[in-house]
């Protein structure tokens, strides 16, 4: 690009080809430099037309009215009549200045809108609202019915709590529940701080019972730890006298049946 003053002309067209907007600017393009330009595109002076149309789902919107206006970018907001048919609305204008309008429209069910909050801030509008919480907690949704003449109508409230989901089912487990720890192939407890607290049954000869010594109670049912501190309970094991042994095969067929299929 040679170097000197440069002028820059923007044309919009529409799809027919016809020129709608132009804008142009001018730069000086210098040795080794760059240039930004900025172009604002305006509306070409005439008249043109404009077209609208709204649709909504069947059966969601009754009695159906529709409040709308069209605001130049230079001037005031004026009142556009939609005519109504159905589930379709339409209004059309065959000569309308050329230009930026802002274009705003309200659809009202038996003559009143409905306006939904969460929390307090607008998330919604319409006879219906879907409230989905990405959020553990209280929300507060209110709803508010106002008739075409912006009058409020109507309103409700409701508090929702948002918890957790609900974990699985609880094991049964039956009588192994009675136990801290149950185990068929060993037990080994290791030096102190290390300690459990509970009974634990070892559904096996007490030579599984490993990490720490026993004292074995004068009932030959139970041991207890030595220190006792590393063991806050009983130890039973299937080689243990009394009915220790039947406990812990009760114990051992209960978790086997309801425990089927968990993973820990």
């Amino acid at each position: 690009m040679a170097l000197g003053t440069w002028t820059s002309v923007v044309n919009a067209t529409n799809a027919a080809g016809t020129v709608i907007g132009t804008g142009s600017a001018t730069a000086v393009v210098g040795n080794g430099s760059t240039t930004d330009v900025s172009i604002t595109v305006s509306p070409v002076p005439g008249m043109g037309s404009l077209a609208l149309a709204i649709t909504w789902p069947e059966g969601q919107v009754s009695s159906p009215s529709i409040s709308a206006t069209l605001t130049p970018a230079l001037g005031n907001a004026q009142t556009i009549p939609f005519e109504v048919v159905g589930t379709y609305a339409s209004y059309a204008d065959p000569a309308l200045t050329n230009g930026y309008y802002t274009f705003a429209f309200t659809l009202y069910s038996d003559g009143k809108t409905f306006t939904w909050y969460v929390n307090g801030a607008v998330v919604g509008t319409g006879a219906t609202y879907t409230f989905i919480a990405h959020k553990l907690g209280y929300y507060r949704l209110d709803a508010i019915a106002v008739s075409s003449d912006g009058t409020k109508t109507g309103s409700a409230t409701m508090s929702i709590q948002v918890n957790p989901a609900a974990g699985p089912a609880a094991v049964a487990l039956g009588t192994a529940r009675n136990l801290a720890l149950l185990a068929q192939s060993g037990i080994t407890i290791g030096a102190v701080p290390a300690s459990i607290t509970g009974d634990i049954g070892l559904d096996m000869i007490s030579t599984g019972l490993a990490g720490f010594s026993q004292v074995l109670d004068g009932s030959g049912a139970f041991s207890t730890s030595v220190p006792g501190s590393l063991l806050l309970g009983r130890a039973y094991a299937a080689s243990y006298s009394g009915t220790t042994p039947a406990m812990l095969a009760t114990a051992t067929t209960d978790f086997q049946r309801d425990a089927a299929g968990w993973s820990v």
